[in-house]
């Protein structure tokens, strides 16, 4: 896996980690390396990130989420937060959004093996990196009205991930078998019953569509204007066999 940021092109940088456990718990681990300038705003607006250098560690649990900042790295070889150690098996990047000098972002996925003050875990992890352009414009201000992007586990390394976002399509990806490679998610659909609580989805596969009800298992933590990063647990099926599992999900709704 390289998708490097280019040297001295991108005006800001960031890495990600998220590691969904079985039980809709979470924890996801950030370094972003702030914009180059003050009198502008970093595209990451659109998730929050904009202004200065952060180093931040979340962890959902369903009694609450933990916000912990500082002490982060992120690697191939592994990624460490404040009382959080990890690793995972990230393959296969998939691009969300490519526009070189503007922005892109991509994700890579597989077996995560977390630690989370002394108690282990596994789970499905991500390794995400994106990096882009800064815009005098409010960014945040302009962004959609809302957003949402969904990732499943479904057990193993196997996920359905898909993103909506209002006035401007959708797209995903999924791996359906263990071990297996990549195919598009090519439709998604999603319908907020209870904002941050409750939502039914539609994420169309080469196999079939993968329709799901999805309930909230942790609080949602604030991180986005008018949304904000939720863990869940969810039911659904996929041409006719029933599933089900654990899932994050990152979304704004105004």
């Amino acid at each position: 896996m390289d998708a490097r940021a280019p040297r001295g092109r991108a005006a800001w940088d960031g890495w990600f980690f998220i590691a969904i456990f079985p039980d809709g718990e979470w924890c996801k681990i950030h370094a972003f390396s702030g914009g180059k300038s003050l009198e502008k705003h970093c595209l990451a607006a659109l998730e929050g990130l904009d202004g200065g250098p952060q180093q931040v560690t979340l962890v959902g649990r369903a009694s609450g989420v933990e916000r912990r900042a500082g002490d982060v790295a992120i690697g191939a070889d592994g990624v460490r937060g404040r009382g959080v150690e990890a690793s995972v098996d990230a393959r296969d990047p998939f691009f969300w959004i490519r526009a070189p000098r503007v922005l892109t972002y991509f994700s890579a996925t597989g077996r995560a093996r977390v630690t989370i003050d002394g108690a282990a875990r596994g789970g499905l992890g991500l390794l995400e990196h994106a990096w882009g352009a800064e815009t005098r414009l409010d960014v945040a201000r302009l962004a959609p009205r809302s957003w949402q992007w969904d990732v499943l586990s479904l057990g193993d390394d196997r996920f359905c991930a898909g993103l909506a976002i209002h006035g401007f399509g959708a797209r995903g990806a999924a791996r359906l078998s263990t071990g297996g490679d990549l195919v598009p998610v090519r439709g998604v659909r999603i319908r907020t019953r209870a904002p941050g609580r409750a939502w039914s989805g539609a994420l169309r596969t080469p196999r079939g569509t993968l329709r799901y009800d999805a309930r909230a298992a942790t609080p949602i933590a604030a991180e986005v204007d008018g949304g904000g990063f939720v863990g869940f647990t969810w039911e659904g099926d996929l041409a006719g066999e029933p599933l089900g599992g654990a899932g994050f999900s990152e979304m704004r709704a105004k």
